[in-house]
């Protein structure tokens, strides 16, 4: 028994089975990352509002002292 002992012990201890180990989980682990991976949806670009020129005052006749139709002339 003691000797089946020493056997796993250097097996264990082995320089090449540890490298031989951490490669095998580092490469496990790449694994399920790449099979769990899910690309995300890229967020829509929500595009500034520039200053734009506010549209034009609808005329409602009056007020303004600008032109009434009549040609200029004045009402007495």
């Amino acid at each position: 028994m003691d000797k089946l002992l020493e056997i796993i012990k250097a097996v264990i201890m082995n320089k090449n089975v540890i490298i031989a180990a951490v490669a095998c989980v580092l490469l496990m682990n790449f694994a399920g990352y790449v099979t769990r991976y899910r690309k995300k949806i890229p967020k829509p670009r929500v595009k500034k509002a520039s200053a734009a020129p506010r549209p034009a005052q609808p005329s409602d006749g009056g007020g303004d002292g600008g032109d009434d139709g009549d040609g200029g002339a004045d009402a007495d």
